[in-house]
């Protein structure tokens, strides 16, 4: 979730959590230690309901997390190879597996992989032949079926296509990774290359080489032990109350009959909102005094609302949350998923509809501690296995794009992959780039026709213009 004024706050939290800790005056329970067993640590609880489901569905890759990282320029293989394992080195949650001990599942630790780096060599094809590979390369890995107890839990593989221009494939399981940590690893593998570039010295300023003082595993420890308690029944007591009134689900019509047990078969449509409207957008955001990332949630629940006529709809949305100082830097599944609900009536305007959004948005972000599974434990009563709990459809702004980095005499280019999967009934993501809004609407075949969804796309566009023009109308004159 992104709000760049959540996000000046966050900093100003975590620079002061960071000073009180280097004061001393940091409550000793709210910081995160070095556990004591380096080889093992328990589950964080996005990890055991991302075990929970994979196990569901052993043969679906529904939590792979695919990546192309395009190189140009004069690129040592050997460099980067030893970089990657350098990353692997550094970060546990990349030597991680789980097992079962004792009949309860745990993370462990293995010592040092070293994992070899494969190279395809394509340089000798057409660029019609090229693309039709990489595409097949791209599509076999980000399909790939991980074995969580045996591990790795990352594959690697390099496509040469010219002398300076190489594509490097990336995938790894969610249950050790998010969007936060792909930001990370491209950064030390940045560190890392530099540090070859330069014959190995100045070895102190690559941050890569130094071993995190705080891992995964800590977090996880700690997040068990300080979840209880008064802490706890208070985070549960606002989400309660919030959700008290939300529905069980969002029904969009379609022709297809929901199963009894939920699928994950889906398939993205990608479209890009133009810099006009993109910067109409923001004007109105700035207006109201509202984040793009609530005006564009407004909207998508006003579409919701003339699709379903549901006057109740709950979105969910991830937010990183690492606003401890120690976790900035950690790879791992740390990012948790927010439960947004807004009522309105016909009467509404859009004004109101925004107010309402603004409100709940920023009480959500108050109360994130609690981790969405937390929620789902104590909210709700009857687990129905057909659809996703609490909500069945996503919504994600990413306004800080995995930037263009540079290597010495290297360009790089970082694209995330379609797996096939949709982990939602609809996931709809934008991506806020210099001259644009790319958006991705990721849906469940298993429930909607791709002409359905075109036309629900074309109506969220006309939404988004008519919200610019005429944000005075009442949600009914939409």
């Amino acid at each position: 979730m992104s709000n760049s004024k959540g996000k000046l706050s966050s900093a100003k939290l975590l620079l002061l959590d960071k000073l009180l800790d280097e004061e001393g005056l940091l409550e000793n329970d709210t910081k995160i230690k070095p556990r004591e067993s380096v080889e093992f640590a328990p589950l964080s609880f996005a990890q055991e309901r991302f075990w929970f489901v994979q196990q569901l569905e052993p043969n679906l890759p529904i939590f792979n997390m695919p990546a192309s990282v395009r190189l140009y320029g004069d690129l040592n293989i050997n460099w980067l190879e030893k970089s990657i394992n350098k990353i692997i080195e550094n970060h546990e949650s990349l030597r991680t597996v789980f097992r079962s001990v004792n009949g309860e599942i745990i993370q462990t630790v293995l010592g040092n992989q070293y994992l070899k780096l494969r190279v395809v060599d394509l340089r000798k094809l057409s660029s019609v032949e090229q693309r039709t590979k990489l595409k097949n390369y791209e599509k076999v890995i980000s399909c790939k079926m991980f074995d969580l107890e045996k591990g790795p839990l990352i594959q690697l593989q390099l496509i040469c296509l010219e002398d300076n221009e190489h594509v490097l494939l990336v995938c790894l399981h969610h249950m050790v990774f998010d969007g936060w940590s792909l930001g990370i690893f491209l950064k030390d593998l940045t560190q890392a290359y530099e540090y070859y570039v330069n014959g190995g010295i100045a070895e102190k300023k690559i941050r890569s080489y130094k071993r995190n003082i705080i891992q995964y595993g800590d977090y996880a420890n700690w997040q068990r032990n300080l979840l209880k308690g008064e802490k706890l029944h208070s985070l549960i007591a606002y989400w309660k109350n919030h959700l008290s009134e939300a529905p069980s689900s969002v029904e969009i019509p379609n022709s297809k009959k929901r199963k009894y047990i939920q699928t994950f078969e889906g398939k993205t449509i990608y479209f890009q909102l133009s810099k006009e409207l993109l910067s109409k957008l923001k004007d109105l955001s700035k207006k109201e005094d509202v984040t793009l990332y609530m005006l564009l949630l407004s909207v998508l629940k006003l579409l919701l609302y003339r699709y379903t006529e549901q006057k109740k709809i709950v979105i969910g949305s991830p937010v990183a949350n690492r606003k401890k100082y120690e976790l900035e830097p950690i790879i791992g599944l740390l990012m948790n998923t927010l439960v947004l609900y807004t009522d309105f009536t016909d009467e509404t305007n859009f004004f109101e509809l925004l107010s309402k959004v603004k409100k709940v948005t920023l009480d959500a972000y108050e109360h994130q501690d609690i981790p969405f599974e937390k929620l789902v434990e104590n909210l709700e009563s009857v687990r129905d296995l057909s659809r996703h709990p609490l909500f069945q459809i996503m919504f994600v702004l990413q306004n800080s794009p995995t930037p263009l980095n540079e290597l010495s005499n290297l360009n790089m280019s970082v694209r995330e992959l379609d797996p096939g999967i949709s982990k939602f009934d609809l996931t709809v993501r934008a991506t806020e780039l210099e001259d644009h809004l790319s958006v991705a609407w990721e849906y469940n075949v298993d429930l909607f026709e791709e002409s359905m969804m075109n036309k629900m796309i074309n109506h969220f566009q006309i939404l988004l213009e008519e919200v610019v023009n005429h944000p005075e109308y009442k949600l009914s004159e939409f």
